[in-house]
């Protein structure tokens, strides 16, 4: 498996167990299955125990560094547990997997704008 192939089946997981925050439910598998095949989700069931650390993180994305010297996966996470963060995986099917924590999303105006007595 390679990164993009590893990127788009941690995807597919998350999106099959209601981990990503703006989602806020499952899809279900068939939904799912648009985003990776069955045999790289299958290979997938190991890390996604409790204990395992992908099963607990809410996500915003996955993304993968295509063309790096070495391609590896990264996880956007919004929250997740010390403990999820420990028990991550260092790389799955040899492919470097790392979690950058990211923290909840938010829109509105710019701090600066809030500043009274300056013009813009």
């Amino acid at each position: 498996m390679n990164a993009q192939e590893l990127a788009k089946s941690l995807a597919a997981r998350f999106l099959e167990g209601g981990n990503y925050e703006a989602l806020g439910t499952p899809l279900g598998r068939e939904a799912a299955l648009r985003y990776a095949q069955v045999a790289s989700m299958d290979s997938l069931e190991y890390y996604f125990r409790a204990e395992e650390g992908f099963a607990g993180p809410a996500v915003h994305s996955v993304g993968y560094t295509a063309g790096a010297n070495e391609e590896e996966v990264i996880i956007y996470v919004a929250r997740g547990s010390k403990k999820m963060f420990k028990a991550l995986p260092e790389a799955v099917d040899k492919v470097p997997v790392r979690a950058e924590l990211m923290g909840r999303l938010r829109a509105g105006p710019s701090p600066s704008m809030a500043v009274s007595g300056v013009n813009h």
